[in-house]
């Protein structure tokens, strides 16, 4: 899963056998710290409220926070009886997703490093107003017309997935399963919260709420843009 998770060009890369490329690729070591920061707080939460075998806490919590974060979708727990941090650890994942150029859905964790990156010069421009400050990732700048696609694409992704929830909110659904629903479908993950859970199935819901879940998983799939575009008058004028 981590693999499918992974970069697929830092993948041929290693199959050539530049080693190198992999351990150089931030995106790479960041979405490998995410993994394994996550699955150390969620496995210690575990063995602290259970008290069980330390092996078996941390086989099911990298279990479930690869197949999250990689939006693969496997389950080997119910998750919903962890801890409340625990689930919003991995509520958090379904959101970030995996590397860029691999098949996970999500934000993807090259987006994440670049807005954090983004917003972490705004805020020493207003410390430093006059300074020239660009956003750097590697020994590469960002260019601004990729700074703008990111930050667009950030901003409609947090509109969506906030208007969607509020509109599955309308017909009757609690909130945590409106938004466990949303983050499940939009990021083409499975499983969600609440009332769609690990252990739950979407068949309940009304055929209105099935409709745009579906759009979402389709807008997720196929990376919001692209969908946007196809819907947009102005992209069948001549």
């Amino acid at each position: 899963m981590l693999i499918a998770g992974t970069n697929f060009t830092l993948i041929y890369k290693l199959m050539k056998g530049d080693l190198k490329s992999l351990f150089n690729s931030g995106e790479f070591k960041i979405y490998i710290s995410i993994v394994a920061i996550s699955s150390a707080f969620i496995a210690y939460h575990l063995y602290s409220g259970s008290g069980n075998d330390v092996a078996s806490d941390i086989k099911y919590a990298l279990f479930q926070v690869s197949s999250i974060i990689t939006t693969t979708g496997f389950i080997n727990a119910d998750y919903e009886q962890w801890s409340s941090s625990s689930q919003l650890i991995l509520m958090t994942l379904m959101f970030i997703g995996g590397c860029a150029g691999s098949t996970a859905g999500g934000l993807k964790v090259i987006r994440l490093i670049i807005l954090l990156k983004f917003m972490y010069n705004e805020l020493k421009r207003l410390i430093h107003p006059q300074a020239i400050i660009h956003v750097k990732f590697g020994n590469f700048t960002v260019d601004n017309k990729v700074l703008a696609n990111v930050v667009g694409f950030f901003t409609v992704y947090v509109v969506i997935a906030v208007l969607s929830t509020i509109v599955i909110s309308s017909f009757g659904i609690d909130f945590v399963s409106s938004l466990g629903a949303v983050s499940a479908t939009l990021n083409n993950v499975g499983p969600g919260f609440g009332d769609l859970g690990p252990t739950d199935n979407f068949s309940a819901l009304p055929a209105v709420v099935k409709w745009i879940l579906s759009f979402l998983m389709m807008l997720g799939r196929l990376e919001i843009y692209t969908v946007i575009i196809l819907i947009t008058p102005i992209f069948w004028r001549k």
